[in-house]
């Protein structure tokens, strides 16, 4: 339309109604989401989602599940009960220790993986020395080690996963399924009244499973949290399945680079607008020309 007029636009001009359009419609997915009611189905409308939600309940059902059962089956292990039962709850203390550097360093992603896993492999060992009343013991505090790290990191990871609009429906949702498990764990103990060992080989069983599957969520470390449930489908769409933890940016080069940013588009827009006074300068001394060439 201006070349037709005979008009000519400034340089940026398109990059600023590009940003205008932009900041627009960003407005407006903001007011819409305020306005918006989200319900627990909308953690299972789209693919990405969807996954994440039953991975992450999957885990949450095996973590209370093998928690509660390890707790329970430490008096039936042989020997002392009442020191069995102490260092079931003893050995949970150093895991604190090196959770911390460990998901700050490997990300929550792996280390729930590795807690889980060590967790499984040591209570699936037992049936290999099952007539080894210490050595059965000493695995047993190995995997309630593992459960006890996995049970501190699913929490924050979920959290991590879930969108701000839907983050406490999913993690309701997850912790109320996963507490299904205790009902059934008592049973699963039961069966140690023939062989021994049968309930520790279900219960690692479980987290290997468990931990398997949590490869397939994305890591959260260094990651902004998803705030709508477009960012929660986009979240770990690109995830490998053997990824690394993102590397944490520097702080200072950030504030650097966004002070450089700022610059820019203050620049930026600082030109546009001059050069929009200027055209309208412009097309003034024009049309004055032309009405007095008329005259």
């Amino acid at each position: 339309m201006a070349r037709i007029n005979g008009k000519s636009l400034p340089a940026n001009y398109m990059v600023h109604l590009h940003r205008k359009y932009e900041t627009n419609k960003l407005n407006q997915d903001i007011e819409q989401a305020k306005s918006r009611k989200y319900g627990i189905l909308d953690l299972f409308r789209t693919p990405n989602l969807r996954k994440k939600t039953i991975i992450v309940t999957f885990i949450w059902f095996t973590n209370t599940s093998v928690y509660v059962g390890l707790s329970y089956y430490a008096p039936v292990l042989g020997g002392d009960e009442f020191l069995n039962f102490f260092l079931a709850g003893v050995v949970e203390l150093p895991t604190y220790l090196f959770l911390w550097p460990s998901m700050e360093r490997l990300g929550r992603r792996w280390t729930l993986c590795m807690s889980m896993v060590v967790g499984g492999v040591a209570c699936l060992t037992t049936f290999l020395v099952q007539h080894e009343t210490y050595v059965t013991l000493a695995l047993y505090c190995v995997g309630k080690m593992g459960i006890s790290s996995s049970f501190v990191v699913l929490p924050l990871m979920a959290s991590e996963l879930y969108p701000t609009v839907v983050r406490g429906l999913g993690m309701s949702l997850s912790s109320v399924l996963g507490m299904l498990g205790p009902i059934f764990i008592p049973l699963v103990n039961y069966l140690g009244s023939d062989i021994m060992v049968l309930p520790l080989i279900i219960m690692g069983a479980l987290l290997v499973a468990g931990g398997i599957a949590s490869l397939l969520l994305p890591e959260t470390l260094n990651q902004h949290l998803p705030q709508t449930l477009e960012d929660g489908e986009k979240m770990g769409l690109d995830t490998d399945f053997c990824c690394k933890p993102p590397v944490k940016d520097n702080g200072h080069r950030k504030s650097e680079d966004m002070s450089q940013d700022e610059h820019t588009c203050n620049a930026c827009n600082a030109l546009c607008t001059c050069q929009m006074v200027n055209v309208s300068l412009e097309n003034n001394t024009t049309t004055k020309e032309k009405e007095s060439e008329k005259k």
